[in-house]
């Protein structure tokens, strides 16, 4: 009879370790989603920023250009009790909107000035780099959608795919109306 109980409890034991493992694997598999998509996503907005860097790079060349200057003027709508002195307190958010702003003002400066839309694959190119980089080997694509989320651009068709095999990058938008966004796909095996 002792013999049956302790085939039982070794049963029971091994299935509650085969549940422990699986939760652990299923929650590893999603901390390294969530930091892939992360770090995806930080990486693709500096890639589309070099990606612009790169346009006005092209149009110096192309017309002999050694230096340009391009001045951008940015209103913060907040309210103002002494026009002599604004101070905008130091936060994540106010930081992150800076950062957007000026993003967004050199995409559409590059855009309107130079007359120079964003090259995707170019962007794809530099994407890809700044992912191995930090030993993240994928496959990209990417692409320019509208405000509602339609491929209006992509640099190949995997851009318009969907599924968990892809990760998408959030949104980026590059027009001051927030009517143009650039995203990244990633296809990467985890």
């Amino acid at each position: 009879m002792k013999m049956k109980h302790i085939r039982w409890i070794a049963v029971v034991g091994l299935i509650a370790i085969v549940e422990l493992q699986y939760v652990w694997l299923v929650n590893t598999y999603k901390l390294t989603r969530e930091n892939v998509m992360r770090q995806s996503h930080e990486l693709f907005k500096d890639a589309a920023l070099q990606e612009a860097f790169d346009r006005i790079s092209l149009w110096k060349q192309l017309y002999g250009k050694k230096d340009s200057t391009y001045t951008y003027q940015f209103k913060f709508e907040a309210d103002v009790v002494d026009s002599d002195t604004v101070q905008i307190e130091e936060t994540p958010e106010t930081r992150q909107y800076i950062e957007s702003a000026v993003f967004i003002a050199i995409q559409e400066g590059v855009s309107n000035t130079f007359k120079m839309d964003v090259s995707l694959h170019n962007l794809d190119s530099i994407y890809a780099h700044m992912l191995d980089s930090v030993g993240i080997s994928a496959k990209v694509s990417t692409c320019m959608t509208d405000s509602l989320g339609n491929v209006l651009r992509a640099s190949s068709p995997q851009a318009k795919l969907e599924g968990q095999k892809y990760l998408r990058t959030r949104l980026v938008p590059i027009k001051k109306a927030y009517t143009r966004y650039l995203q990244g796909l990633t296809a990467v095996s985890l």
